[in-house]
């Protein structure tokens, strides 16, 4: 494994296992909902993600029934020990001892809340070894990204090769991979080899100590064209695959916020598209799920908003996903591969359009560290404008 200089570490699943408190306030919280789950089969999905993530999406609560039962939650939990219903994984404390030890700058990186991250690493005697703890709030530090950004931003990183993200779910891989930077997916946590590749870890291992020697090898070897990760390859399209885009284009025509009509995009695009090697598709077992264009818009380029020290800058449209794909996450795969692309082919800064009612993609573009800096009104829809120094 490379030497790396900074290690971000998450905290449940990853340095203790809390699985059991954190089964046990849900099991408190959705009994006093009225709604209880009981399984803890079921229960164990709940350690590591937001616990809006959980309530919210996992159990569909409404986002007034999702904050009482977060509050039910963290009832149990700080009130009814659930936070010290908890143990150390065999191995950690060695392994922060030996980095802490060969000069490495060591941070948290949690989801949990503030209270409760410091309550833990207290009661293990882990404070000690953490030069940064970055926790999520109820406001601004929502996502797992915003976690990572936020350790990030506090252990002064300016060379973001020189930095790992070490966490048990898919939710540490992804959102390392969103930012930039390498991870390491563990499997004596909540999540397993699968999840782990799935979501793009540089490595994964068994045991903590792997992460202190050259044993774990990379899980993914990206090229000039292609992002191969587990089960999805990301590859440079071809002329074989034309029919099968352009089938890919039509099924988001018609849907909520596309622009797209029965003339645009058309096979005259992918052929544009084709002969720049500017068209990427996302392939599982051979099939295409997701496209992506890298993408120059005289129109766009004009506005007046873009800041030109990011000169050369660039676009990314054209994206397009299974429509019973689209909360796989494969759409913030495809935007990250494509803005690396982009800085692999020598752009400083990326900008594009985003429909300012689009809520789902505006929450998405948030957790990739985009800025709005203006918005616009072109092709019938009001627009914002989205910017990032890549």
């Amino acid at each position: 494994m490379k030497d790396y200089k900074t290690y971000l570490f998450d905290l449940d699943g990853t340095l203790t296992d809390s699985g059991p408190g954190i089964m046990n306030s849900f099991e408190y919280a959705t009994a006093k909902m009225g709604k209880p789950v009981t399984d803890r089969a079921q229960l164990r999905r709940f350690v590591g993600p937001p616990l809006s993530d959980s309530f919210g999406k996992a159990l569909g609560y409404s986002e007034e029934d999702t904050q009482k039962a977060i509050t039910l939650y963290r009832e149990y939990y700080f009130n009814h020990g659930g936070a010290l219903e908890n143990e150390v994984y065999p191995g950690i404390t060695e392994l922060l001892d030996n980095l802490k030890k060969s000069g490495k700058k060591l941070a948290i990186a949690t989801s949990k809340g503030a209270p409760g991250t410091k309550l833990v690493l207290e009661h293990f005697g882990l404070n000690k070894y953490f030069d940064v703890v970055a926790t999520a709030n109820d406001t601004d530090v929502l996502t797992k990204t915003d976690v990572i950004r936020l350790a990030l931003t506090e252990c002064g990183i300016t060379d973001k090769s020189s930095v790992v993200m070490v966490g048990d779910r898919h939710y540490d891989i992804a959102s390392a991979g969103e930012l930039g930077i390498d991870s390491v997916g563990v499997l004596w946590g909540y999540g397993d080899t699968k999840e782990l590749e799935s979501a793009g870890a540089t490595y994964v291992v068994d045991k903590p100590e792997e992460i202190l020697t050259p044993v774990a090898q990379p899980v993914t070897k990206n090229n000039i064209c292609s992002d191969n990760v587990a089960e999805h390859q990301i590859v440079l399209a071809t002329k074989e695959d034309r029919a099968e885009i352009l089938a890919l284009y039509d099924m988001q025509k018609g849907r909520e916020f596309c622009p797209w009509d029965e003339d645009y995009p058309s096979d005259q695009t992918i052929d544009f598209d084709l002969s720049r090697d500017a068209l990427y598709v996302l392939k599982i077992d051979g099939r295409i799920h997701a496209a992506i264009s890298l993408e120059e818009d005289p129109d766009v380029d004009a506005l007046e908003c873009w800041n030109p020290n990011l000169n050369p800058s660039s676009e990314l449209a054209r994206l397009a996903v299974l429509p019973d794909e689209q909360s796989r996450g494969l759409g913030r795969i495809m935007l990250g591969f494509g803005m690396k692309e982009l800085k692999r082919r020598g752009y400083k800064g990326i900008h594009f359009l985003v429909n300012k009612h689009n809520v789902k993609a505006i929450r998405c573009y948030a957790t990739f560290g985009f800025n709005v800096v203006g918005e616009c009104f072109m092709y019938d829809q009001d627009f914002l404008c989205y910017e990032k120094e890549l």
